[in-house]
């Protein structure tokens, strides 16, 4: 199994992030819904953070350039 830390934009325009599994599936850290990687658009490939980082907000993501 590969899992990969992304940043996405699911359907309905939300960015979200969360883990990208195998290529074909998305666990959302925020809602902990399930996407199917064809039903969002993938922003960008993650390094790997600190979850506990994560959750305090957008200053866990400061080198994206959204």
């Amino acid at each position: 199994m590969e899992t990969k830390m992304v940043m996405f934009k699911d359907p309905d325009g939300e960015i979200l992030g969360g883990i990208m599994v195998d290529n074909k599936y998305i666990a959302c850290g925020c809602c902990g819904g399930v996407f199917e990687v064809d039903e969002v658009t993938i922003i960008k490939v993650l390094t790997w953070i600190n979850i506990s980082d994560a959750i305090l907000g957008d200053e866990a993501f400061p080198d994206t350039d959204i």
